[in-house]
């Protein structure tokens, strides 16, 4: 499978006309240049460190300029629209560890996840089964088995 997933990339990227760009080995279809970092004080305890550091790190990636397939921009799109602004980029914050170079290593693997989790195609599900009808079906046919067999033991004891 991952073959596949580096096979397909490898075939894009010389359409794009990208082959030879050096990536970010861990996100997929995002060239270095193409982030965007900021880091600001993070909230939280953490004492006075807390206030003289900048160690939240707010990672920024413009969809409109990946280069990546349609297919998997649209799912993107879908999977994380909660965290894509109105200029159309994806916000991947962090500000869990008290260490800057740590909350950037978990802001790429955050943005690295969402774009593999976008890169998945779902399986289709066959919606022409009538599974549904014939388990409904059994079902009621079981309750009225149940219901003769219940009434069948009252009409004995009276």
């Amino acid at each position: 499978f991952r073959s596949s997933i580096l096979t397909s990339r490898f075939q894009f990227l010389v359409q794009c006309g990208l082959h030879g760009v050096r990536w970010l080995s861990d996100i997929p279809y995002v060239r270095k240049h193409e982030l965007i970092v900021r880091y600001s004080r993070a909230s939280g305890p953490g004492g006075q460190h807390v206030n003289k550091t900048e160690t939240k790190v707010d990672m920024r990636v413009r969809l409109d300029e990946i280069c990546m397939p349609k297919e998997v921009r649209q799912r993107l799109v879908e999977q994380q629209r909660g965290r894509i602004n109105k200029q159309g980029e994806l916000v991947v914050v962090s500000m869990e560890h008290r260490d800057r170079q740590k909350n950037y290593n978990d802001c790429v693997d955050k943005l690295a996840e969402a774009i593999k989790t976008a890169q998945i195609v779902p399986e289709v599900r066959n919606m022409n089964s009538k599974t549904k009808g014939d388990f409904n079906m059994h079902r009621l046919e079981d309750k009225r088995r149940n219901q003769a067999k219940k009434q069948a033991r009252r009409a004995s004891i009276e």
